[in-house]
């Protein structure tokens, strides 16, 4: 819910308050989100810590928006895009106190995690590497169109990726092209995540891509969620 909210206050400001809770109990009523509930998964509160880190973000509000994308971090799979891009952009608009919190957060959950379970990381990267090789965890593309195809298309969809983040040159300057690369992002991380017909809940992961082109649409905005959502 808290990820729903602060999607739409980012992505479709201005919106008729009827459409906003018609795509907010779309939201929280999707398959994704539903069956996210039933397995309990951690990854729908990853997706509040995503989504806070990315508002306090657009904000220039470093501090919260770093020690935020550090906790999400613990799903690093969600993450493995979001992260390199926005300490790119903070680098390149020298926002150096954000690239410092991020890491003074993300050294201090290290230090404590690994305080409370010793030699826990040599355990997880085997884990990780036993996980890549399971035969039903493989990326989505790879998923639907068989491996060979699938690493071809997520390798072409990385490369479409680059290429549209670097159409977006004012990325400091304009906040809506900041969300248009997040929204992005998250949309080809999607693609690239290990999925299977379980893993449903990781779609949530396109709602800001959705709200961005809801806001975009000509249609009238109640018609056009109960059509795109």
């Amino acid at each position: 819910a808290l990820a729903a909210c602060v999607w739409l206050r980012l992505c479709w400001p201005g919106a008729p308050r009827s459409s906003i809770l018609v795509a907010f109990l779309l939201i929280l009523a999707s398959w994704p989100a539903v069956w996210g509930y039933f397995q309990r998964q951690p990854s729908l509160f990853v997706l509040a810590a995503m989504a806070l880190a990315v508002f306090w973000f657009q904000k220039r509000q470093d501090v919260p928006s770093a020690i935020f994308l550090a906790a999400a971090a613990v799903k690093p799979q969600m993450v493995m895009l979001l992260i390199p891009w926005l300490l790119l952009v903070a680098v390149v608009d020298r926002r150096w106190r954000f690239v410092t919190s991020f890491a003074a957060a993300l050294a201090l959950l290290l230090a404590a995690s690994a305080w409370l379970v010793p030699h826990w990381i040599p355990h997880w990267i085997h884990a990780s590497l036993a996980y890549a090789r399971y035969p039903a965890k493989i990326s989505l593309l790879a998923f639907l169109f068989g491996r060979p195809a699938g690493l071809i298309l997520m390798l072409a969809l990385l490369a479409i990726l680059v290429l549209r983040l670097r159409a977006l040159r004012s990325i400091a300057a304009d906040p809506r092209a900041l969300l248009q690369s997040v929204a992005l992002v998250l949309a080809v991380s999607v693609g690239c995540m290990p999925a299977n017909p379980w893993l449903v809940f990781n779609d949530l992961l396109l709602v800001p891509g959705i709200l961005l082109l809801l806001a975009a649409s000509e249609t009238p905005p109640l018609a056009a969620a109960l059509r795109t959502l």
